[in-house]
C-alpha cells in the first residue's frame, strides 16, 4: 500500500513529520545521516579521577592510548602541560569532544572554569556536552550562563537555541537563532538551524532561502545540505532532495536519508531499495539493513 507523494508540509501526517525529523538535527548537535546516538553520562569516578590541573594519567594497559594516536589531542595536551591556562583546558576539551571522549572534555571544561569563572566558552562547552549526552534540561543553566557572559556571541546564542529546541521550546529557540543571525548574518550554522525550524513548523517555502544560503556559505557542512534536502522533500521535490542527500556526505548515509524520505511518504518499495543500497554500501550503518527488511514487508501489504 503506497501513500500519495508528499506535496506540501500540510499534507504530511504527524507520523511522517516525526520520521523526517530523524534525518537532521540542529547544527551544533549531530550532523550525521542517521538518528543520533546518546552517549552515557560520565560516572562519578570519571569526573573525580585525575587532578583537574593536569591531563589524565595514562592507565596501566598495553592498549594504544588515544592521546598518543591523535596528533591534535597530543599537541593540545602538551600545550596544557606547558601553560595550564583556562584557554588551554578548553582546547583540550575541544579535542576530546571531537573524538567523542565527552567525560574527559567535561573535566577539562570544569578545570577551565576554576581558573576563569566567567569563561563563556567553557559554559557553552558544558552545555553542548549535556545536550549531546541527551540531557538538555541540564544544559539549560550552562547555556544561559554562557549567554550572560557573552551576549554578543552568535555561537553562544545559537547553542542556547539548540538546547531550547531540545527541551521543546521552539518559539524561544527561534528567537535565539534570530538573535544569532542578527549578530552574524553569514553564520551558515544559524541559517541552517532556522531552515530546519521552518520545515518543522510547516513553512518549507520559507525554509528554502535560509537553507540555500547556508549551503552557499558552507557547501561541505552535512547538516546544511540535509536540511535543504528536507525542505525540498517537504515540498514534494524528491529529485532535488535526493540530489542534496547524495551531495551531503557518503553514499551510504545519502541513500539512508533517501529511504527515510520515501518511508515518510509511504513509498515503501522505494524506501526498501534505498535502504538496501545503504546496507550494501555500509553494513554497519545503524538500522539500514533492518529498515530495508521492514520496508520490504510494508511494501507487500
Amino acid at each position: 500500500m503506497t501513500a500519495a507523494r508528499l506535496r506540501s508540509p500540510g499534507a504530511r501526517s504527524d507520523a511522517g513529520l516525526g520520521v523526517l525529523a530523524l534525518l537532521v538535527c540542529l547544527v551544533g548537535g549531530c550532523a550525521t545521516g542517521r538518528p543520533p546516538q546518546t552517549p552515557q553520562p560520565p560516572s562519578a569516578a570519571a569526573r573525580s579521577g585525575p587532578s583537574e590541573a593536569t591531563p589524565p594519567a595514562p592507565p596501566t594497559s598495553d592498549l594504544p592510548r588515544i592521546e598518543a594516536q591523535d596528533s591534535r589531542l597530543s599537541a593540545a595536551l602538551a600545550a596544557l602541560v606547558a601553560h595550564p591556562t583556562a584557554e588551554a583546558h578548553r582546547r583540550v576539551a575541544a579535542e576530546y569532544s571531537r573524538l567523542h571522549v565527552f567525560d574527559y572534555a567535561f573535566d577539562h571544561l570544569k578545570s577551565a572554569l576554576k581558573l576563569a569563572p566567567h569563561d563563556a566558552a567553557a559554559f557553552e562547552g558544558l552545555a553542548r556536552i549535556w545536550r549531546d549526552w541527551g540531557f538538555p534540561a541540564l544544559a539549560l543553566g550552562e547555556a544561559y550562563r554562557a549567554v550572560y557572559h557573552a551576549p554578543r556571541s552568535a555561537e553562544v546564542q545559537n547553542t542556547l537555541g539548540t538546547v531550547l529546541y531540545a527541551v521543546g521550546d521552539l518559539q524561544e529557540a527561534e528567537r535565539r537563532f534570530e538573535l544569532a543571525r542578527a549578530l552574524d548574518p553569514d553564520a551558515a550554522y544559524v541559517l541552517s538551524n532556522l531552515c530546519y525550524l521552518s520545515v518543522m513548523r510547516g513553512a518549507a517555502e520559507q525554509a528554502l532561502d535560509d537553507c540555500r544560503r547556508a549551503v552557499t556559505l558552507a557547501p561541505t557542512v552535512t547538516a546544511a545540505r540535509n536540511n535543504l534536502a528536507l525542505a525540498y522533500a517537504a515540498l514534494g521535490r524528491q529529485d532535488l532532495a535526493e540530489r542534496e542527500f547524495l551531495a551531503a556526505g557518503d553514499r551510504a548515509s545519502g541513500h539512508f536519508n533517501i529511504g527515510v524520505i520515501h518511508l515518510a511518504a509511504g513509498e515503501y518499495a522505494q524506501a526498501a531499495v534505498a535502504f538496501s543500497v545503504a546496507c550494501r554500501e555500509q553494513p554497519l550503518l545503524e538500522g539500514a539493513c533492518d529498515r530495508a527488511h521492514q520496508a520490504s514487508l510494508l511494501a507487500k501489504k
